[in-house]
């Protein structure tokens, strides 16, 4: 029996036997009933909350990699699904996903593809939770697997779909893939000289070192910029206009809209870099002088986060500055712009409508978690409602994705790091992470 009454389910017990050096382990768990149709759509994989249909499936909290890892024994770190909302709360497989932003959840075909720490133990019985195991599992909580062992829980891990799912990985400067639908994958090299990489649905945007002319004894190296899938032959996108004077080198700074956002050095001697994007049909063009932590398209421009000169949004042409300082930006929808403070109020969320910023309009940023408050005045006795800023829930949070109306985030001081929803149109907070206990028998 389950105390709070937050899921009625029934965890099938889980058993553990050792065979020489490793474990294996029984993953049986589910059928859970419910959720999306196989039709709905898909979106934010790779993040911590990924949306499909009218549900979201989530990783409940963040937990130590060291933390308890037996299927069932705890629910801090597991694969829970809800409705959008944050209603009709089940655990979907209750064992711990990795605590690291770059892993988190990717939902393909009707498969959930996550990395754990290994639950795999050594000849003297200590768990080897620093290495790192690539899974999956049904969207009803069925049909678990490990596919493969990784040699440490710092590896970050991307999932893509080439005919077949793979995880794809960087190791010691290579790109790595995995084909998960083999039963004992084996990871090939993708690319050697890797560097950078962003992943844009199947494709995989890298960078890679070349020299600049080795034949005549130049060893400079500067970087080219490639997309390929898995299993597809290499494009070259960009060579960064390579001379025997300057050593170019790129990062990636993001894609949306089918625009790839990198900086690139633009001189050796003062190693200034500037921002560039490389739009649908291949153009490049040069978006900023200074080189951006983050870049987004927005309409037919584009907005960027730098620590040069700030916050900055382009359209048509003119730019408009929308804080002197760099901001972490959560997301764009319908025009407005919601973005984590780096800076004086740090750590909280606020929105800006880019629309009346593009028209031209002033207008000032907003604290975004908000609720209404309503009060009896002592001395009229009347009712008093006002609107106050959440503090517990806009000042502390680690991360946020944005979904329709509603912001995701984790409360990074208090209740254990919840996982907490608002809707941007209610204005209201839901904490949709699931603290389940059992009785004993």
């Amino acid at each position: 029996m389950l105390k709070r009454g937050i899921i009625a389910l029934l965890v099938v017990a889980c058993l553990a036997s050792f065979v020489g050096c490793g474990t294996t382990m029984s993953y049986e768990f589910g059928p859970i009933s419910g959720g999306p149709a196989s039709t709905d759509a898909v979106n934010g994989n790779g993040n911590f909350v990924v949306s499909k249909g009218d549900y979201i499936y989530y990783i409940n909290s963040f937990e130590e990699t060291t933390s308890k890892n037996i299927l069932g024994s705890s629910y801090a770190g597991a694969i829970m699904r809800s409705k959008a909302d944050g209603s009709d709360v089940v655990a979907i497989f209750p064992k711990l996903v990795t605590s690291k932003s770059d892993n988190g959840l990717t939902i393909i075909g009707d498969r959930i593809y996550f990395t754990s720490p290994s639950d795999s133990v050594d000849s003297a019985g200590n768990v080897q939770a620093y290495y790192l195991d690539i899974m999956s599992v049904k969207l009803d909580g069925t049909d678990a697997k490990k596919h493969s062992t990784l040699g440490s829980t710092e590896v970050a891990v991307k999932f893509v779909e080439d005919g077949a799912a793979y995880a794809v990985f960087t190791q010691n400067g290579a790109l790595y893939s995995i084909d998960l639908s083999e039963s004992k994958p084996e990871k090939q090299e993708v690319v050697s000289g890797h560097t950078t990489m962003v992943i844009d649905g199947n494709n995989i945007y890298y960078t890679k070192a070349a020299v600049i002319d080795e034949e005549n004894g130049i060893n400079d190296t500067y970087d080219e910029l490639y997309v390929q899938t898995v299993n597809g032959t290499p494009t070259k996108l960009h060579d960064g206009n390579k001379s025997d004077l300057i050593q170019y080198d790129i990062a990636l700074v993001g894609m949306t809209e089918g625009s790839l956002y990198f900086t690139k050095t633009d001189s050796l001697v003062s190693l200034e870099s500037s921002l560039y994007c490389i739009t649908a049909d291949n153009k490049v063009e040069k978006v900023s002088s200074f080189p951006a932590t983050q870049a987004y398209a927005y309409g037919n421009g584009y907005l960027y986060s730098s620590s040069n000169n700030g916050t900055v949004l382009s359209v048509d042409g003119k730019l408009f500055q929308l804080s002197p300082s760099p901001v972490d930006i959560v997301g764009i929808v319908n025009g407005t712009l919601i973005y984590k403070s780096v800076t004086s109020e740090k750590g909280k969320l606020f929105t800006l409508d880019l629309t009346k910023v593009a028209a031209g309009t002033e207008v000032k940023a907003v604290q975004l978690l908000e609720y209404t408050t309503t009060s009896t005045d002592a001395e009229t006795e009347e009712e008093v409602t006002k609107t106050v800023y959440d503090e517990f829930n806009s000042k502390y949070f680690a991360d946020a994705v944005v979904y329709g109306d509603y912001v995701y985030y984790y409360s990074a001081v208090k209740h254990s790091r919840d996982l907490v929803s608002y809707n941007m149109k209610t204005k209201e907070f839901k904490v949709i992470s699931a603290d389940i206990v059992f009785d004993a028998e």
